[in-house]
């Protein structure tokens, strides 16, 4: 004999509905989330239908459904980003430099400015740190 998957016939919309009807009359007035089996039935007719049309026939929230159907979404970015205290920028001097000028302004508001012709006979990254 061959295993065979056999399925329960899919509920439909009118079906999950009246379910869904049915419970929240019998529900307390205390909130309490929809049973799972009730998810799983709107779920599964997301198969037929979009999340929007199901979450809005059945009244249920589309996030939620969403999440049902596809799982939860991936974050892209961190959600605990810092702005950085310190960056490092790279500086490397050309070997030869015909005419140049540096300009350099501190959060205070102090102001330096170098200009040279040719070859700098200095180090410009150890002036700047220096600044």
């Amino acid at each position: 004999m061959d295993n065979q998957n056999i399925s329960a016939p899919q509920l439909t919309l009118e079906e999950v509905s009246a379910q869904l009807e049915s419970w929240r009359k019998t529900k307390s007035g205390i909130r309490e989330p929809i049973p799972q089996k009730l998810w799983q039935h709107a779920a599964e007719l997301c198969q037929k239908y979009s999340v929007s049309i199901i979450s809005n026939a059945l009244h249920l929230s589309y996030t939620d459904l969403k999440k049902r159907v596809y799982g939860p979404s991936v974050s892209k970015q961190p959600t605990n980003k810092k702005d950085p205290s310190f960056i490092e920028i790279k500086y490397q001097q050309p070997l030869l430099a015909s005419e140049a000028t540096v300009e350099i302004e501190d959060k205070n508001g102090l102001k330096m400015k170098i200009y040279f012709k040719g070859k700098p006979d200095f180090d410009i990254a150890g002036l700047v740190k220096a600044f």
